[in-house]
């Protein structure tokens, strides 16, 4: 993806990555690594199935100065590993964000985060065309007398369970 040792602005509905097409990282960083005395900041965007081997499959900071790393108002679904990891103690900030599920960040379907990582306003609806990456269990029911029984005659019943949805279950 992008490694950062200056300056970054992302913003205005910009993509880092994407379906069948996300960067990837040998070790940290698959989207974007940010590292030494540098920012990045990235809004209104969407950083969207990337991988890393390591960590920060989305994004990985590695300077420790608070908030060289913004992401805000984006969606970050779909990355590896922890989307995104904060190598350092000072926080950074992933506010306002949709992170593929309604119950935010670090909950079953959604990416992760790792690190002093501040995702306070998380979004409970995807933005920007951005997918949902949840699962959605679906149960079917049958029978083997085609819907027809008889008093005291034995039948059996099939449950049948899919995932349509887009994370696993």
């Amino acid at each position: 993806g992008i490694w950062n040792s200056y300056t970054l602005n992302i913003q205005n509905g910009s993509t880092i990555g994407g379906a069948g097409a996300g960067n990837q990282a040998t070790a940290n960083g698959g989207g974007i690594f940010t590292v030494f005395a540098s920012t990045t900041t990235v809004t209104d965007s969407r950083i969207l199935y990337n991988t890393a081997t390591n960590n920060g499959g989305g994004v990985y900071n590695d300077f420790n100065f608070p908030w060289a790393t913004n992401v805000t108002a984006s969606c970050i679904v779909g990355n590896s590993v922890t989307s995104f990891l904060n190598n350092q103690a000072a926080q950074q900030t992933a506010t306002g964000n949709w992170w593929g599920t309604a119950t935010g960040p670090n909950t079953p379907g959604a990416d992760t985060t790792g690190g002093n990582v501040d995702t306070s306003g998380f979004l409970t609806a995807p933005i920007l065309g951005c997918p949902a990456n949840y699962p959605d269990l679906q149960v079917s029911k049958t029978n083997d007398t085609a819907g027809n029984g008889t008093v005291g005659t034995a039948f059996n019943w099939t449950l049948t369970v899919a995932n349509p949805g887009a994370a696993n279950a």
